[in-house]
């Protein structure tokens, strides 16, 4: 079964498991990454290994220094 979950400062914030899986897991990972940087895993054979690292966004402080 796939699984994925979303890490945030070191913990475990959102996981998903099942045949949407990855599609729940992008929503919640856009959903986390306004209050900074998430890392999406997967679970490869027992293993966690990153799947994506999205920053946080918007960039505090505006665009481009304007």
């Amino acid at each position: 079964m796939t699984k994925f979950r979303v890490k945030q400062n070191g913990m475990t914030v959102a996981s998903t498991e099942g045949p949407n899986a990855e599609r729940e897991i992008w929503h919640y990972a856009h959903q986390y990454r306004e209050e900074g940087e998430v890392t999406i895993q997967h679970n490869a054979e027992g293993h966690w290994k990153r799947f994506a690292l999205l920053c946080q966004w918007p960039v505090a402080g505006g665009r481009g220094g304007e």
